[in-house]
Protein backbone atom coordinates (compact mmCIF):
# COMPACT_ATOMS: atom_id res chain seq x y z
CA UNK A 1 0.00 0.00 0.00
CA UNK A 2 2.68 2.36 0.85
CA UNK A 3 4.16 2.17 -2.89
CA UNK A 4 0.86 2.48 -4.13
CA UNK A 5 0.40 5.37 -1.86
CA UNK A 6 3.52 6.96 -2.61
CA UNK A 7 2.90 7.08 -6.26
CA UNK A 8 -0.62 9.13 -5.94
CA UNK A 9 1.31 11.53 -3.32
CA UNK A 10 3.49 12.18 -5.76
CA UNK A 11 1.11 12.33 -8.84
CA UNK A 12 -1.15 14.68 -6.87
CA UNK A 13 1.68 16.95 -5.07
CA UNK A 14 3.60 17.13 -8.53
CA UNK A 15 1.01 17.70 -11.58
CA UNK A 16 -2.12 19.79 -12.31
CA UNK A 17 -5.19 18.48 -13.31
CA UNK A 18 -6.66 18.83 -17.09
CA UNK A 19 -8.78 17.71 -19.46
CA UNK A 20 -6.85 16.92 -22.61
CA UNK A 21 -8.51 13.94 -24.55
CA UNK A 22 -5.93 13.67 -27.18
CA UNK A 23 -3.91 10.57 -25.93
CA UNK A 24 -6.78 9.31 -24.19
CA UNK A 25 -7.17 5.27 -25.37
CA UNK A 26 -10.58 5.32 -24.36
CA UNK A 27 -11.46 8.30 -26.06
CA UNK A 28 -12.92 6.41 -29.50
CA UNK A 29 -15.81 5.37 -26.90
CA UNK A 30 -16.71 8.45 -26.10
CA UNK A 31 -15.11 8.18 -22.27
CA UNK A 32 -13.41 11.36 -21.11
CA UNK A 33 -10.52 9.90 -18.84
CA UNK A 34 -9.38 11.63 -16.02
CA UNK A 35 -5.65 13.02 -17.14
CA UNK A 36 -3.09 13.99 -14.81
CA UNK A 37 -0.04 15.75 -16.09
CA UNK A 38 3.22 14.48 -14.52
CA UNK A 39 5.56 17.05 -13.87
CA UNK A 40 9.01 15.30 -14.66
CA UNK A 41 12.79 17.24 -14.52
CA UNK A 42 12.82 18.01 -18.13
CA UNK A 43 9.10 16.76 -20.12
CA UNK A 44 5.40 16.87 -19.09
CA UNK A 45 2.80 14.14 -20.19
CA UNK A 46 -0.27 12.93 -19.36
CA UNK A 47 -1.14 9.27 -17.68
CA UNK A 48 -4.35 7.66 -17.17
CA UNK A 49 -5.17 6.09 -13.71
CA UNK A 50 -8.32 3.97 -14.64
CA UNK A 51 -9.96 1.90 -11.41
CA UNK A 52 -11.05 -1.91 -11.90
CA UNK A 53 -14.78 -2.14 -10.57
CA UNK A 54 -14.21 -5.80 -10.85
CA UNK A 55 -13.78 -6.77 -7.85
CA UNK A 56 -13.06 -10.25 -8.61
CA UNK A 57 -9.71 -9.46 -10.40
CA UNK A 58 -6.41 -8.93 -8.76
CA UNK A 59 -5.93 -5.90 -10.44
CA UNK A 60 -7.41 -3.10 -9.10
CA UNK A 61 -5.47 0.08 -10.56
CA UNK A 62 -4.18 0.33 -14.26
CA UNK A 63 -1.63 3.14 -15.01
CA UNK A 64 -1.21 3.77 -18.85
CA UNK A 65 1.68 5.91 -20.02
CA UNK A 66 0.73 7.22 -23.53
CA UNK A 67 4.21 8.53 -23.92
CA UNK A 68 5.77 5.35 -22.85
CA UNK A 69 3.68 3.08 -24.28
CA UNK A 70 3.62 1.49 -20.52
CA UNK A 71 1.02 -0.13 -19.11
CA UNK A 72 1.21 -1.03 -14.87
CA UNK A 73 -1.24 -3.29 -12.90
CA UNK A 74 -1.51 -2.16 -9.25
CA UNK A 75 -3.22 -4.48 -6.55
CA UNK A 76 -5.72 -2.53 -4.55
CA UNK A 77 -3.13 -2.70 -1.60
CA UNK A 78 -0.71 -1.03 -4.45
CA UNK A 79 1.77 -4.28 -4.42
CA UNK A 80 2.81 -3.50 -8.63
CA UNK A 81 1.29 -7.05 -10.37
CA UNK A 82 3.00 -6.47 -13.45
CA UNK A 83 3.86 -4.47 -16.39
CA UNK A 84 3.09 -4.29 -20.00
CA UNK A 85 4.44 -2.52 -23.56
CA UNK A 86 1.73 -1.06 -25.60
CA UNK A 87 1.94 -0.29 -29.00
CA UNK A 88 -0.79 2.50 -30.59
CA UNK A 89 -2.02 -0.29 -32.82
CA UNK A 90 -2.99 -2.57 -29.10
CA UNK A 91 -4.73 0.37 -27.63
CA UNK A 92 -8.48 -0.97 -27.30
CA UNK A 93 -7.87 -4.49 -28.92
CA UNK A 94 -9.35 -7.59 -27.34
CA UNK A 95 -6.59 -10.58 -27.78
CA UNK A 96 -8.75 -13.26 -27.27
CA UNK A 97 -12.28 -13.91 -28.84
CA UNK A 98 -15.58 -13.22 -27.22
CA UNK A 99 -17.43 -17.07 -26.37
CA UNK A 100 -20.65 -15.52 -27.39
CA UNK A 101 -19.75 -14.60 -30.38
CA UNK A 102 -22.77 -12.69 -30.92
CA UNK A 103 -21.70 -10.05 -32.89
CA UNK A 104 -19.78 -10.33 -36.69
CA UNK A 105 -16.88 -10.53 -35.43
CA UNK A 106 -15.46 -12.48 -32.52
CA UNK A 107 -12.95 -9.73 -31.31
CA UNK A 108 -15.87 -7.21 -30.56
CA UNK A 109 -15.94 -7.66 -26.87
CA UNK A 110 -18.68 -6.57 -25.32
CA UNK A 111 -20.03 -4.51 -28.30
CA UNK A 112 -16.69 -2.49 -28.69
CA UNK A 113 -18.57 -0.56 -26.23
CA UNK A 114 -16.49 -1.24 -22.92
CA UNK A 115 -17.32 2.15 -21.33
CA UNK A 116 -21.27 1.10 -21.15
CA UNK A 117 -20.88 -2.86 -21.11
CA UNK A 118 -19.26 -4.74 -18.79
CA UNK A 119 -18.15 -8.48 -19.93
CA UNK A 120 -15.78 -10.17 -17.60
CA UNK A 121 -16.59 -14.05 -19.27
CA UNK A 122 -18.17 -12.98 -22.68
CA UNK A 123 -21.22 -14.95 -21.44
CA UNK A 124 -24.57 -13.91 -19.40
CA UNK A 125 -24.50 -15.25 -16.20
CA UNK A 126 -22.12 -15.89 -13.16
CA UNK A 127 -22.21 -17.43 -10.10
CA UNK A 128 -20.15 -17.89 -7.09
CA UNK A 129 -19.09 -21.06 -5.49
CA UNK A 130 -21.97 -21.13 -3.50
CA UNK A 131 -24.43 -20.91 -6.34
CA UNK A 132 -25.23 -16.84 -6.07
CA UNK A 133 -25.85 -15.16 -8.97
CA UNK A 134 -23.26 -12.45 -8.88
CA UNK A 135 -23.62 -10.93 -12.81
CA UNK A 136 -25.89 -10.52 -15.63
CA UNK A 137 -25.57 -9.22 -19.33
CA UNK A 138 -27.06 -9.82 -22.52
CA UNK A 139 -23.87 -11.03 -24.11
CA UNK A 140 -24.90 -14.93 -24.17
CA UNK A 141 -26.64 -17.94 -22.55
CA UNK A 142 -24.06 -19.46 -20.19
CA UNK A 143 -23.74 -20.16 -16.88
CA UNK A 144 -20.43 -19.54 -15.37
CA UNK A 145 -19.31 -20.30 -12.18
CA UNK A 146 -15.94 -19.13 -10.40
CA UNK A 147 -14.07 -21.92 -9.58
CA UNK A 148 -10.45 -20.88 -8.06
CA UNK A 149 -8.99 -17.21 -10.15
CA UNK A 150 -11.27 -18.72 -13.24
CA UNK A 151 -14.56 -18.75 -14.79
CA UNK A 152 -16.24 -22.81 -15.70
CA UNK A 153 -19.28 -23.31 -17.80
CA UNK A 154 -21.85 -25.55 -16.00
CA UNK A 155 -24.72 -25.22 -17.38
CA UNK A 156 -27.30 -22.69 -19.90
CA UNK A 157 -29.90 -20.78 -19.47
CA UNK A 158 -32.86 -20.34 -22.29
CA UNK A 159 -32.40 -17.07 -22.38
CA UNK A 160 -30.38 -14.09 -21.64
CA UNK A 161 -32.25 -12.33 -18.69
CA UNK A 162 -33.57 -15.61 -17.09
CA UNK A 163 -32.37 -14.16 -13.64
CA UNK A 164 -32.55 -10.53 -14.48
CA UNK A 165 -34.42 -8.33 -12.59
CA UNK A 166 -38.06 -7.27 -14.39
CA UNK A 167 -40.62 -4.69 -14.44
CA UNK A 168 -44.40 -5.28 -14.69
CA UNK A 169 -43.49 -4.74 -18.28
CA UNK A 170 -41.27 -7.57 -18.71
CA UNK A 171 -38.29 -4.96 -18.84
CA UNK A 172 -35.31 -5.29 -17.18
CA UNK A 173 -33.62 -2.08 -14.89
CA UNK A 174 -30.08 -1.31 -15.11
CA UNK A 175 -27.80 -0.52 -11.95
CA UNK A 176 -25.86 3.74 -11.67
CA UNK A 177 -22.75 1.35 -12.77
CA UNK A 178 -24.64 0.22 -15.99
CA UNK A 179 -24.79 -3.30 -14.93
CA UNK A 180 -27.87 -4.82 -15.18
CA UNK A 181 -30.28 -5.33 -11.52
CA UNK A 182 -29.81 -9.16 -10.46
CA UNK A 183 -33.06 -11.25 -9.04
CA UNK A 184 -33.20 -10.54 -5.30
CA UNK A 185 -31.35 -13.61 -3.71
CA UNK A 186 -31.03 -15.47 -6.85
CA UNK A 187 -29.09 -18.48 -6.38
CA UNK A 188 -28.68 -21.36 -8.49
CA UNK A 189 -29.12 -24.51 -7.13
CA UNK A 190 -26.98 -26.85 -9.56
CA UNK A 191 -27.73 -30.50 -10.40
CA UNK A 192 -31.56 -30.04 -8.94
CA UNK A 193 -34.12 -29.74 -11.34
CA UNK A 194 -38.20 -28.22 -11.36
CA UNK A 195 -39.26 -31.54 -13.06
CA UNK A 196 -40.52 -33.44 -10.60
CA UNK A 197 -41.88 -30.48 -8.67
CA UNK A 198 -44.13 -29.67 -11.98
CA UNK A 199 -45.35 -32.71 -12.35
CA UNK A 200 -46.63 -33.13 -8.91
CA UNK A 201 -48.18 -29.89 -9.08
CA UNK A 202 -49.57 -30.22 -12.42
CA UNK A 203 -51.13 -33.41 -11.13
CA UNK A 204 -52.94 -31.65 -8.87
CA UNK A 205 -54.11 -29.10 -10.68
CA UNK A 206 -56.28 -31.45 -12.18
CA UNK A 207 -58.46 -30.88 -8.81
CA UNK A 208 -58.99 -27.76 -10.29
CA UNK A 209 -61.70 -25.59 -12.69
CA UNK A 210 -60.19 -22.98 -15.45
CA UNK A 211 -61.34 -19.74 -13.47
CA UNK A 212 -59.20 -22.22 -9.88
CA UNK A 213 -56.14 -22.18 -11.11
CA UNK A 214 -56.64 -18.47 -12.19
CA UNK A 215 -56.90 -18.14 -8.29
CA UNK A 216 -54.45 -20.43 -7.18
CA UNK A 217 -51.91 -19.57 -9.49
CA UNK A 218 -52.22 -15.68 -8.66
CA UNK A 219 -49.41 -14.31 -5.69
CA UNK A 220 -49.95 -16.01 -3.00
CA UNK A 221 -51.51 -19.25 -4.32
CA UNK A 222 -51.18 -22.67 -4.48
CA UNK A 223 -49.45 -22.74 -7.35
CA UNK A 224 -47.77 -20.05 -6.93
CA UNK A 225 -44.46 -22.17 -6.33
CA UNK A 226 -41.67 -18.81 -6.31
CA UNK A 227 -42.79 -18.25 -2.41
CA UNK A 228 -43.04 -21.93 -1.12
CA UNK A 229 -39.53 -22.00 0.79
CA UNK A 230 -39.17 -25.61 0.73
CA UNK A 231 -39.23 -25.13 -2.72
CA UNK A 232 -37.79 -22.23 -4.10
CA UNK A 233 -35.43 -21.01 -0.56
CA UNK A 234 -34.04 -17.91 -2.09
CA UNK A 235 -37.95 -16.96 -3.41
CA UNK A 236 -38.22 -16.18 -7.84
CA UNK A 237 -34.27 -16.04 -8.36
CA UNK A 238 -33.81 -19.80 -6.89
CA UNK A 239 -32.46 -21.68 -10.24
CA UNK A 240 -32.95 -25.63 -10.78
CA UNK A 241 -32.73 -27.39 -14.18
CA UNK A 242 -35.54 -26.98 -16.97
CA UNK A 243 -35.40 -29.07 -19.79
CA UNK A 244 -31.78 -29.02 -19.25
CA UNK A 245 -31.15 -25.30 -18.81
CA UNK A 246 -31.07 -23.52 -15.57
CA UNK A 247 -34.42 -21.45 -14.79
CA UNK A 248 -35.77 -19.18 -11.86
CA UNK A 249 -38.77 -20.46 -10.07
CA UNK A 250 -40.31 -17.54 -11.61
CA UNK A 251 -40.31 -19.34 -14.64
CA UNK A 252 -40.31 -22.63 -13.95
CA UNK A 253 -44.08 -21.02 -12.11
CA UNK A 254 -44.77 -19.36 -15.49
CA UNK A 255 -43.95 -23.08 -17.72
CA UNK A 256 -46.41 -24.92 -14.87
CA UNK A 257 -49.22 -22.11 -15.15
CA UNK A 258 -48.96 -23.24 -19.18
CA UNK A 259 -49.16 -26.38 -18.50
CA UNK A 260 -51.85 -26.87 -16.41
CA UNK A 261 -54.44 -24.47 -18.64
CA UNK A 262 -53.10 -26.69 -21.57
CA UNK A 263 -56.32 -28.86 -22.91
CA UNK A 264 -58.77 -26.90 -20.64
CA UNK A 265 -59.50 -24.02 -22.98
CA UNK A 266 -58.14 -22.39 -26.40
CA UNK A 267 -54.76 -20.38 -26.50
CA UNK A 268 -56.25 -16.92 -26.83
CA UNK A 269 -58.50 -17.14 -23.58
CA UNK A 270 -56.34 -18.41 -21.54
CA UNK A 271 -53.51 -15.89 -22.25
CA UNK A 272 -56.47 -13.25 -21.46
CA UNK A 273 -57.29 -14.37 -18.40
CA UNK A 274 -53.22 -14.49 -17.52
CA UNK A 275 -52.81 -11.33 -18.96
CA UNK A 276 -55.81 -9.73 -16.52
CA UNK A 277 -54.57 -11.40 -13.45
CA UNK A 278 -51.06 -9.52 -14.51
CA UNK A 279 -52.28 -6.73 -14.65
CA UNK A 280 -55.15 -6.46 -12.34
CA UNK A 281 -55.20 -9.12 -10.22
CA UNK A 282 -58.05 -11.95 -9.41
CA UNK A 283 -60.65 -9.30 -9.88
CA UNK A 284 -59.74 -8.83 -13.32
CA UNK A 285 -58.73 -12.23 -14.25
CA UNK A 286 -62.38 -13.35 -12.99
CA UNK A 287 -63.89 -10.09 -15.06
CA UNK A 288 -62.17 -11.11 -18.07
CA UNK A 289 -63.22 -14.76 -17.37
CA UNK A 290 -67.45 -13.19 -17.37
CA UNK A 291 -67.02 -10.85 -20.06
CA UNK A 292 -63.91 -11.29 -22.60
CA UNK A 293 -62.30 -8.24 -21.82
CA UNK A 294 -58.74 -7.75 -23.02
CA UNK A 295 -56.25 -6.13 -20.97
CA UNK A 296 -53.12 -5.73 -23.22
CA UNK A 297 -52.25 -6.39 -26.88
CA UNK A 298 -50.95 -9.22 -28.62
CA UNK A 299 -49.54 -11.88 -28.40
CA UNK A 300 -49.27 -11.65 -24.37
CA UNK A 301 -52.55 -9.61 -23.93
CA UNK A 302 -51.27 -8.14 -20.90
CA UNK A 303 -48.76 -10.88 -19.62
CA UNK A 304 -45.12 -9.48 -20.14
CA UNK A 305 -42.36 -11.92 -22.50
CA UNK A 306 -40.23 -12.76 -19.69
CA UNK A 307 -43.32 -14.62 -18.41
CA UNK A 308 -45.58 -15.57 -21.65
CA UNK A 309 -42.21 -17.03 -23.77
CA UNK A 310 -42.37 -19.68 -20.62
CA UNK A 311 -45.81 -20.08 -20.53
CA UNK A 312 -45.68 -21.21 -23.88
CA UNK A 313 -43.84 -23.87 -23.58
CA UNK A 314 -45.25 -24.66 -20.50
CA UNK A 315 -48.88 -24.90 -22.36
CA UNK A 316 -47.10 -27.09 -25.76
CA UNK A 317 -46.12 -29.43 -22.57
CA UNK A 318 -49.47 -30.01 -21.55
CA UNK A 319 -50.73 -31.87 -24.15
Amino acid sequence: MRNFALILATIVLSCDFAYSQSDNPYAEFGYEAPVMEIQKPIETHPVFLLQNRDTSSKVAWLVIDPQTQIASFYSVMGTLIGIDTLSEISYARWLTTDPANQYHSPYLGMGNNPVNLIDRTGTVTEVNKNGTVTCVDNQGTDVMQLQGDQYVKIGETDCWDEFAEHNKDGSTNSLSDGTIAIMKDATILQNTDWSGIISSYHDLSKNFSLVGLAIEESSGGLFDIKINKQISPYGPGTGRLLNGKYASAESAGNFLAGMNAAGRTDWFTFMRIAGALHQGGKSAAFNSYMTGKIYGPGPWLGENEYAGRRIVRGWNSGF
